[in-house]
C-alpha cells in the first residue's frame, strides 16, 4: 500500500501477461500470509516446508513490509540445525 503495508503478492509473469489497463489491485494474490518479524527461524522453516514457498514477505506488528525471506535463507537454517544435531549426536559441542 502507499503506507508500505503488505497487501499480497503478484508474480512478474502475471504482471506482464495482463492487459495494460488492468488495475493492480485486481492482480494481487492475497492468499499467502506474511511472516511476522518476531517469528522463530524454526517456525519459518516449518512454514516454508508446509506450504512449499520459494519466498515470503516479512512484516512488523503494523503489517509494514520489511523485506522477504527466500528459500536459500531457509536452507541455511536447516543446514545449521542439521549440523548442530550431528555434533550433538557425536557428543561434541559447538566449540
Amino acid at each position: 500500500s502507499r503506507r508500505h503495508q503488505y497487501l499480497g503478492r503478484r508474480s512478474l509473469a502475471a504482471l506482464v501477461t495482463q492487459e495494460d489497463n488492468t488495475p493492480i489491485n485486481r492482480l494481487i494474490d492475497d492468499e499467502q500470509p506474511a511472516i511476522d518479524v518476531g517469528e522463530s527461524a524454526d517456525e519459518v522453516a516449518r512454514q516454508f516446508s508446509d506450504h512449499d514457498w520459494v519466498s515470503a514477505p516479512v512484516v512488523d506488528d503494523n503489517n509494514i513490509l520489511l523485506g522477504r525471506i527466500t528459500i536459500d535463507d531457509v536452507v541455511d537454517i536447516i543446514r545449521s540445525h542439521a549440523e548442530h544435531l550431528a555434533l550433538g549426536a557425536a557428543g561434541l559441542d559447538e566449540e
